[in-house]
């Protein structure tokens, strides 16, 4: 399930999940933060390794090294624009903020209070 990655910070949305889940919910912040550090620390790996291998190697070598690194670096950029470190935590925050239709409850409501729960509904931002 794909979910659109929201302009909430990691801290927000991590605090948002304690509140839905306690403090069971914190290995995916840890998991956040993982994906974070290999994103970006990525392109460095690839750049020591093509060093490594052409300091003494044939030309082929260092030329074939140097093309995996920057396929390594551009694959770094696109995933840095996609934000899947906060993806991990709102792919899961999603799904206790989404509308259940199970859990809805229909009320009926008299008449003569539909103006004041129409009002309170507008207030709350749902819609009854």
């Amino acid at each position: 399930m794909a979910v659109a990655v929201p302009e909430r910070s990691v801290r927000d949305m991590a605090a948002a999940l304690c509140e839905f889940e306690g403090v069971k919910c914190l290995w995916r912040v840890v998991a956040a933060f993982a994906t974070y550090a290999l994103i970006r620390v990525l392109p460095v790996v690839a750049a020591v390794t093509v060093a490594i291998v052409s300091v003494n190697g044939p030309v082929a070598k260092a030329s074939v090294s140097a093309v995996v690194a920057l396929a390594v670096d551009a694959l770094g950029k696109g995933l840095r624009v996609r934000f899947p470190w906060k993806a991990v935590l709102a792919n899961r925050l999603a799904t206790f903020e989404a509308m259940n239709p199970t859990t809805q409850v229909p009320v009926r409501v008299r008449a003569a209070d539909e103006d004041v729960a129409g009002k309170h509904f507008a207030a709350r931002g749902s819609i009854p």
